[in-house]
């Protein structure tokens, strides 16, 4: 007996079982990345100030050569 109104639904058990992860970080693991995070913002305040106060001195030199001149 042919069936042509029926439907065959394809079964895929899963592979695994799946877990979920816990995502738990140490307190002491917390305080390092906490750390070095606030040195690596800390680095780039430096370099910034470094720069301002470079570029500040080199537009004083310019307009003292060019009040030379003139």
């Amino acid at each position: 007996m042919p069936e042509k109104n029926g439907k065959v639904i394809e079964f895929k058990p899963r592979k695994k079982k799946k877990l979920r992860s816990v995502n738990y970080m140490s307190a002491e693991k917390k305080a390092l990345l906490r750390q070095r995070e606030q040195q690596r913002k800390k680095q780039n305040d430096r370099l910034g100030t470094i720069k301002a106060v470079g570029i500040f001195f080199l537009i004083c030199v310019v307009l003292y050569i060019l009040s030379a001149l003139l």
